[in-house]
């Protein structure tokens, strides 16, 4: 065989190698298979900023689901807050609520923000994700969490936790902030494995 047919040879060995490779990985075992995630994105305004809050669920797992998504968002007192969109869900709409607490402290800094998701199943095994996504630059923060169905998933987007120390002088406790930022941005819908 002379060379030329030789590498033309080896060169279509290769091509077929490599098409054959995304099969191999997807079905090899022990490699996890990729799903694909379908989302439910109500939009909402935090004190004039907009932020996406999304919530996923397998594509497979979708005819578990049996009833409205549920969002409660949770800010410091006296911020002002807003529904600006919802979509279809996942074949049941979405409910949106929004609740103050004097537990979150708003600085010149930082607007903390709770969010709790509950999707209802018919079974409490479904994989459920949450990300809260700010848009443009402001006081919020991301922050992304990870549940199950029938469960509500909590996400603490910069958080600030008031704790108490021991004044220098032992006159008793102090208020002191510590920061405990959730910070992470993911993509809408999409195929992962």
């Amino acid at each position: 065989m002379n060379a030329r047919v030789f590498n033309l040879h080896r060169r279509m060995v290769r091509l077929r190698l490599l098409a054959l490779l995304p099969l191999l990985l997807v079905t090899a075992p022990g490699v996890d298979a990729a799903r694909t995630w379908c989302r439910t994105d109500p939009v909402v305004s935090i004190d004039g900023q907009i932020a996406d809050i999304i919530v996923m669920a397998s594509v497979d797992d979708l005819p578990k689901i049996t009833g409205a998504t549920q969002v409660v968002v949770v800010v410091p007192i006296a911020v002002n807050t807003r529904l600006v969109a919802t979509d279809p869900g996942f074949g049941f709409s979405e409910v949106v609520s929004f609740k103050q607490s004097d537990q979150l402290l708003l600085t010149s800094s930082l607007l903390p923000v709770t969010v709790r998701v509950y999707v209802p199943a018919t079974s409490s095994t479904v994989p459920i994700k949450v990300n809260f996504n700010p848009r443009g630059i402001g006081l919020l923060s991301s922050a992304s969490g990870t549940g199950t169905a029938n469960s509500w998933v909590v996400l603490k987007s910069g958080v600030w936790a008031l704790t108490l120390i021991q004044s220098p002088n032992g006159t008793g406790a102090v208020p002191r902030l510590a920061q405990r930022p959730v910070m992470s941005r993911t993509l809408g819908c999409l195929t992962m494995g």
